[in-house]
């Protein structure tokens, strides 16, 4: 969100620029000054911060509680202001980018629900598999380390034989037509028959191991043979019922690597201008989707029981179907067989195939016992069962976890809760119109000389030449001034030529070049002092657009530049707050015995004393 990449950058070449306050609020420099937050934004960022725990479904109301109560403790005057609900038509790029966002996150988080049911299916097998006699293992363990499973009962077939897709595997000898029995019985590479028609094989994804050193595959192969052919019926019912179970289970962990696996980050999967569909309005509709919140308290929980509690339920129905709509249709825009993995993910994957080659490879003969104490990780990692069980209940639900959150959107509802409190903490609340947003508004007022910081995270602020606050959460961290006048005048720049060279690194409003980042944007508009100019100029710079993914012409791509001038340029009106008698801006009574009612009896949240500065607020 915001400037791609400005900050960054302005950090390691203009470090000067970036004035830090260690002290936060408590510095000279805040005292009696007004600081209007873009309150869409952190309410957002409260709520992705708390939603597990205690403090899951009031993080942005106990996020705000602090920040105000910080601020107010050191004379530092907060107007929050929010964007009107509704549709930016001129946002379409950044609806896309968070729609991407969300597909990719929806795709990995089914990842991982399919990886889950496969991970308990194969413990399940893999506890019957311990149970078998040690003999029934070995023939097992035999047909793994000769074949590794790469076969797959036919569909449609008379014919039930397992077909052995590897290079060093061999085909049965002898085939049945009884469609209820798997054949298990194979050849050396010397007796095999060649077939007519193979199947191209499947190669064996990273993450399983290559066959361990020492092993031949005809010795294997024929010791299966021979053993089989001495085993009772019982036997070789156990032992194909068993690699009935496993060889469908670690076929469908190599087909999950091979859907986006080595995908670049660049080129993951994104959607492009005229494929979404509805899909924007659809997901604006949802993000402004209102519910009345039930209430914690048994009193009030009493009072609206016949009312409105079945119309929360409804509108909570109305809302999940809504989403699931939207995922259904991202899903089928990106599926998940063009999605990645994400290093975490991978992680997993590449465990998942350790344990499976640890569990059915042969293992070492005895003695191998230590002359010294082992580690108790050392001998964690030497248990392949206890490591499923690990991933299955602790490294999975982690990383599954992370796409979980990201795809919580907050509720309209949760964002008038904020308001509601901000109110009886006598913090001024303004919304601004459509088609403006909440940053623009606070640049204006700033620029006006109505209030003196915007304190937001999103760097367009810069882009309206404001003076952008960031780090204001989490308390503990250290607040960070930057002035886009200033930072425009250390550029040397003129102020078309300095919004022409943010608008090159990729705004809310209009995508970026590839590989143009603020060294080479910067040294373009020096040179030709337009983006116009600079597509006229560098037909290299033009083809990086027409070959960026999703591909965007000329045309398109200076539309869009035209629509991020004009919302930087055109700023919100401020004429009204300078009337007399105009009070939009001024600060409230605080009544703290009040505030401290209001947050326990409509949201269960008791006040304490924090570090004997102010209080904070806690779960009652």
């Amino acid at each position: 969100m915001g400037i791609t990449g400005l900050v960054s950058w302005v950090k390691k070449v203009h470090p000067e620029a970036i004035v830090h306050f260690p002290n936060r609020w408590a510095s000279p420099h805040f005292t009696g000054k007004k600081v209007a937050i873009d309150a869409t934004l952190m309410t957002n960022r409260y709520h992705f911060a708390s939603r597990d725990g205690p403090f899951k479904g009031k993080g942005e109301l106990i996020g705000w509680y602090n920040l105000i109560s910080e601020m107010r403790a050191f004379g530092v005057q907060p107007i929050a202001i929010w964007d009107e609900r509704g549709t930016r038509e001129w946002k379409a790029p950044e609806a896309l980018k968070r729609l991407t966002t969300r597909a990719n996150h929806l795709a990995r988080k089914n990842h991982e629900n399919d990886r889950l049911v496969r991970l308990e299916s194969l413990r399940e097998v893999f506890k019957e598999f311990e149970a078998m006699p040690s003999e029934e293992k070995d023939i097992i363990r035999a047909h793994w380390e000769t074949t590794r499973f790469m076969f797959m009962r036919p569909e449609e077939t008379t014919t039930s034989e397992w077909d052995v897709e590897e290079s060093d595997a061999t085909s049965p000898s002898s085939k049945k037509t009884t469609p209820s029995k798997s054949t298990f019985t194979q050849t050396s590479e010397t007796e095999a028959e060649p077939k007519t028609q193979t199947p191209t094989p499947l190669p064996t994804p990273p993450p399983t191991p290559p066959l361990p050193l020492g092993v031949a595959g005809p010795s294997k192969a024929a010791q299966l043979t021979s053993t089989l052919s001495e085993a009772d019926s019982e036997v070789i019912d156990r032992v194909v019922g068993m690699i009935d179970s496993l060889a469908p289970l670690i076929h469908e962990y190599r087909e999950s690597q091979r859907g986006g696996s080595g995908a670049k980050k660049d080129e993951e999967a994104c959607l492009t201008f005229g494929m979404e569909g509805g899909i924007v309005e659809m997901e604006e509709e949802i993000r402004e989707w209102i519910s009345t919140k039930k209430t914690t308290t048994p009193t009030t929980t009493a009072v609206t029981a016949q009312g409105s509690d079945s119309g929360t339920q409804e509108a909570d129905k109305d809302r999940e179907e809504k989403l699931e709509e939207l995922d259904s249709a991202l899903e089928r825009l990106l599926p998940l067989t063009r999605i990645s993995e994400t290093p975490r993910q991978m992680a997993l994957s590449r465990e998942e195939g350790r344990i499976i080659s640890d569990i059915l490879s042969t293992p070492p003969s005895p003695p191998f016992k230590s002359t010294r104490e082992e580690a108790p990780s050392t001998l964690h990692e030497a248990d392949p069962m206890q490591r499923l069980d690990v991933l299955i209940k602790y490294d999975l639900p982690n990383v599954k976890s992370i796409y979980e959150r990201a795809l919580d959107i907050p509720s309209a509802a949760e964002h008038e809760d904020c308001k509601a409190l901000l109110k009886v903490m006598g913090v001024p609340v303004l919304e601004a119109k459509i088609p403006y947003e909440a940053e623009g508004l606070a640049a204006a007022l700033a620029k006006a000389g109505l209030v003196d910081y915007v304190a937001t995270e999103d760097s367009d602020v810069l882009a309206y030449d404001g003076p952008l606050l960031k780090n204001i959460s989490p308390i503990t961290s250290t607040l960070s001034l930057i002035s886009g006048q200033s930072l425009r005048e250390k550029l040397d720049l003129t102020p078309s030529a300095y919004l022409d060279f943010l608008i090159l690194l990729g705004t809310d409003a209009s995508p970026r070049i590839p590989s143009i980042g603020p060294v080479n944007a910067l040294r373009l508009i020096k040179t030709h002092g337009s983006i116009e100019d600079i597509l006229a100029n560098e037909p290299k710079i033009l083809k990086k657009l027409e070959d960026a993914s999703p591909p965007t012409s000329k045309e398109k791509f200076l539309e869009l530049v035209g629509n991020a001038r004009k919302v930087f340029l055109e700023l919100p009106p401020t004429e009204h707050f300078h009337l007399k008698g105009s009070v939009e801006l001024e600060q409230g009574e605080w009544n703290e015995a009040e505030v401290e009612r209001y947050l326990e009896e409509r949201h269960g949240i008791k006040l304490v004393e924090g570090d004997g500065r102010e209080r904070e607020a806690e779960y009652a």
